[in-house]
């Protein structure tokens, strides 16, 4: 009798034992899930795009009327493409270490001046022969457009040069009835839109900026949104002709312009003069020799406009343009 007591006993014990190791395991367990879901699974603090990109700030399309950039603007993944580079400058007949800010010139006598240092004898100029037109585009800096767009927004950006001209372009088209889309006193706007889709593209993520080939797609897009055809283009050739055609339609253009030193910068073309330097091939020649070089009138987004209709512009050689951007 006794031995059968102390076996159920026993038995009760082990029992106790076991659910008691089973219970403390299980809690265990339960601890180590806890943990895993409130370190790696919070979604309120990994997860906040306020800084992966949070499309409510960085791409708070509401202002600007693009609701498709909104929701681009929380993708992150093309932050891990490889930034645009750029040409390729081995090869620049211009030297090395000119950089974008020495080629912009600001005034017309400056580009006349620095024809004139690239010949040795008897050099002058001839006549300087403006464009059909140069047009009243304005000039916005690039460096209070990124400072709203931070105010607005958040974040900081750079490389932003391609959509300061394409800002010029697009208040221009608008202002003049070409093609409608934000009222032209909302500039900002324009930029702001316009950055976010680059964002949204991953393109501004590198902070490498984006190159004509990128642009135009955008601007397509960006015209799309807003119910318009009109379809942005990057060519290579002709350079040239391009921009004398569209200076007769009374249309300005984005050159991508590319420095010796490697730096490089997107403005919108306002027109241009043909410059004529007459000069001596060898010293006493009693016959001159011409040579005419074209000098872009450009919207340069490093100073804010003075003020007059056509805000401030400068000017820079034809060698130095090397793509464009139109929109047709």
């Amino acid at each position: 009798m006794k031995r059968k007591i102390f076996k159920k006993l026993m038995s009760l014990l082990v029992c106790v034992t076991v659910l008691t190791a089973t219970f403390q395991v299980s809690a265990k367990s339960s601890a180590i899930i806890c943990n895993l879901v409130s370190e790696s699974g919070n979604a309120s603090e990994s997860g906040n795009a306020s800084v992966s990109g949070n499309a409510s700030v960085s791409g708070n399309a509401s202002e600007s009327g693009n609701p498709s950039a909104s929701g681009d603007a929380a993708d992150t993944d093309g932050a891990v493409e490889p930034p645009y580079t750029g040409y390729d400058y081995t090869n620049d007949p211009c030297g090395s270490s000119k950089s974008i800010h020495d080629c912009l010139l600001n005034t017309l006598g400056a580009a006349e001046q620095e024809l004139l240092k690239g010949y040795k004898y008897g050099k002058r100029i001839r006549k300087s022969q403006k464009s059909d037109y140069l047009l009243d585009t304005n000039n916005y800096a690039q460096d209070k457009l990124n400072s709203y767009f931070k105010e607005r927004y958040g974040v900081n950006v750079n490389g932003t040069c391609s959509f300061v001209a394409s800002t010029t372009n697009i208040e221009y088209y608008t202002r003049k009835g070409i093609a409608r889309t934000l009222d032209h006193s909302k500039y900002r706007i324009i930029f702001s839109t316009l950055v976010n889709m680059g964002f949204g593209s991953g393109k501004l993520e590198n902070k490498g900026g984006v190159s004509p080939k990128e642009l135009a797609p955008l601007l397509t897009k960006y015209y799309k949104i807003h119910k318009k055809t009109i379809t942005g283009k990057s060519i290579n050739s002709p350079l040239k002709s391009t921009v004398a055609k569209y200076n007769k339609m009374k249309k300005p253009v984005i050159g991508a312009f590319h420095a010796p030193d490697g730096s490089r910068h997107s403005v919108a073309i306002a027109g241009y003069y043909d410059i004529t330097v007459q000069y001596q091939k060898k010293k006493n020649d009693t016959k001159y020799a011409t040579k005419t070089t074209r000098y872009y009138v450009v919207n340069d987004g490093y100073h804010t406009a003075t003020g007059t209709k056509s805000g401030r512009v400068q000017y820079i050689s034809e060698k130095y343009l090397k793509a464009l951007v139109k929109m047709d």
